[in-house]
């Protein structure tokens, strides 16, 4: 049993969290006893309480690190203002349970109803229902959202430490249980120093000669007058000689990529979905929602004359224009019969990363009453950025033409709370297996495209992955 926690600030100084686990366990006792006087549930309905206390600050991936329960999930926003770790179920809502995205929205906001406290569902839904189905892609499903057991968090600054209590199976527990478990997850001790092994082989898929002949489809079908855009993406894999760490992996990627959303989705032992996203899909607050275009790329330059003329240069192209007026042409079409109140950049500004900038135009809007989440998700996803236009077809050619499974690859991750959403377009990510990482990233291809460009950028876009496995 341990009664006090011993855990590390982000320089790595040693300190005491003030007794963690009897602090964390009185306010377990405090929320079951709130439960118990409030509302109810339905026989059969289930009810999650989320306890919480604010600890001295602590790096969450380096709690995450140390860590042995095999279920953990990472998300940090893309402004900074919310960052957390999670670590074992209390909860879970998969494809066992519903068998569509309404039925999955429709579970996970009746819980949230019956919750008490900030409980929030993290994870995913695949791109596509793709008839490829890989072995590696299987833990996480067509969709997967859990609430941890146990969270770490840091929000505005403050950090805390939380336990979600599944009332129906925790209310009768004994507190030396508690403190027990309360103290299993207390361990930082494992270092999380980045250090990654070198790879020793690489594949693309398609190759080479299978891009330019997906390329070549992708024209002929513009010819035929079926596409006017289509997003291609290519799975880059590696294989190591030892176990590559994916929380080690993220830390690296979240330092060279600041301005990005992060996440881990790591179902068990046998695979982890991690990435570093530029991309938010949508975020609701209310009835309140946001979301943005993003597609057309260029590099940075460490020169500042050269990155202005990189600037200038997708500021005025025309092909890349053209692809960005795709996606916010759909974006603002699929809002117009739900929302009121939208609000659209009037030009294309620049998103501008550490080591690349796209194009951007952001989107402010007022939800209708009658619209939910759910139908939010299907008509946002996948957009123009991530399937092409029209969107139907190009998701069939997707799936015809890709050797390999997109999985979680360009689907919607993020979580889901009382009131609150926010969604990131899962691209710029990986798939770390134990000795084997995928990377997954792609191109829109329209008019005027050249299949050497398109890989060139498609390998700029995975650079900051492949930099930190061949600069450790």
């Amino acid at each position: 049993m341990v009664n006090q926690a011993s855990t590390a600030t982000m320089d790595g100084t040693q300190l005491s969290t003030e007794k963690v686990a009897p602090r964390l366990l009185v306010e377990i006792r405090r929320a079951l006893n709130e439960a118990c006087a409030g509302k109810t549930p339905e026989s059969g309905d289930k009810r999650i309480i989320r306890a919480s206390v604010e600890i001295s600050r602590i790096e969450p991936l380096t709690w995450l690190n140390a860590q042995e329960l095999c279920e953990r999930i990472y998300w940090s926003g893309r402004e900074h203002e919310y960052e957390i770790a999670g670590v074992g179920t209390t909860d879970i809502v998969e494809e066992q349970d519903v068998s569509s995205i309404e039925d999955l929205i429709a579970v996970i906001s009746h819980r949230i109803d019956n919750a008490v406290g900030d409980v929030r569902y993290f994870g995913g839904i695949q791109f596509n229902d793709s008839r490829k189905k890989e072995d590696c892609w299987r833990s996480f499903g067509p969709w997967r959202f859990v609430v941890p057991r146990f969270e770490v968090s840091r929000i505005e600054g403050r950090t805390f430490i939380a336990c979600n209590v599944d009332y129906g199976r925790d209310a009768a527990r004994s507190d030396t249980d508690w403190l027990d478990e309360i103290g299993s997850i207390a361990r930082i001790d494992v270092k999380l120093d980045g250090k990654l092994p070198t790879p020793l082989e690489r594949a693309d898929s398609p190759d080479r000669s299978g891009w330019d002949a997906n390329i070549q489809h992708a024209f002929d079908s513009f010819d035929r007058g079926e596409l006017e855009k289509i997003v291609l993406a290519r799975r880059s894999s590696f294989k190591f000689g030892e176990q590559l760490n994916p929380v080690s992996l993220l830390k690296r990627l979240k330092t060279s990529t600041p301005d990005c959303f992060h996440f881990c989705f790591m179902p068990d032992h046998t695979a982890a979905f991690i990435g570093a996203s530029p991309e938010r899909l949508y975020k609701r607050s209310g009835r309140s929602i946001w979301s943005e275009a993003v597609a057309g790329t260029r590099p940075r330059s460490d020169e500042d004359e050269a990155d202005r003329q990189f600037a200038m240069e997708l500021l005025n192209s025309e092909k890349d224009l053209r692809e960005h007026n795709y996606v916010r042409d759909s974006i603002r079409n699929v809002l117009e019969p739900v929302c009121t109140d939208i609000s659209v950049d009037s030009h294309a500004s620049l998103l501008r990363l550490a080591r690349g900038q796209h194009l951007f135009t952001g989107f402010k809007a007022e939800l209708k009453p009658v619209t939910g989440d759910d139908r939010l998700l299907r008509l946002l996803h996948p957009t123009p950025a991530l399937g092409g236009c029209p969107t139907s077809r190009a998701v069939a050619v997707i799936d015809d033409v890709e050797p390999f499974e997109r999985g979680w690859y360009g689907g919607p991750v993020g979580w889901i709370a009382r009131n609150r959403v926010e969604f990131a377009v899962a691209i710029r990510s990986g798939l770390v297996a134990p000795c084997n990482l995928s990377i997954y990233s792609g191109a829109g291809i329209v008019q005027g495209s050249t299949p050497d460009q398109e890989w060139d950028e498609i390998e700029h876009k995975i650079s900051d992955f492949i930099n930190l496995l061949t600069n450790t």
